[in-house]
Formats: structure tokens, sequence, C-alpha cells
């Protein structure tokens, strides 16, 4: 089919946890600088995309510092 899939809440949190695997902290920053550069390019899907993973990164590393936020 011609049309794009839906990317799912399951590919966003697969991509958020692999980009962090491969760049710890800097996972976050490298989401957001492909989501600007997609946006840049007009593509607003890609755009939303990124924005979703740079999402669920912020999530996923905060249930990991399980500590208190100062």
């Amino acid at each position: 089919g011609g049309h794009r899939a839906m990317i799912t809440e399951l590919d966003v949190y697969r991509a958020a946890k692999k980009l962090l695997e491969e760049h710890g902290k800097q996972a976050t920053l490298i989401a957001v600088d492909r989501a600007d550069e997609l946006r840049d390019r007009g593509d607003e899907g890609g755009w939303a995309t990124w924005q979703r993973i740079s999402r669920a990164i912020a999530n996923i590393t905060m249930s990991e510092t399980e500590g208190p936020i100062n």
C-alpha cells in the first residue's frame, strides 16, 4: 500500500529505548534535533513522530531515576 502506517506507541517506545541504549543522556537531544530537521524539511508527520519519541525518552529516564525531583 502507498499510505504511511501510523507509528504505534510501542514503536515510539522501542525507538526511545534504542536511542537511550546507544546514546544515553544524549538521546533526548538527538530526538529533538531529528524532529527539528524534519520540520525544516516540511515533514510534519516525521516531526510529530520524533516529538513523541523525545517525550517517551523523557518518560523512560524519569521512571528509571526514581528519586525526588529537586
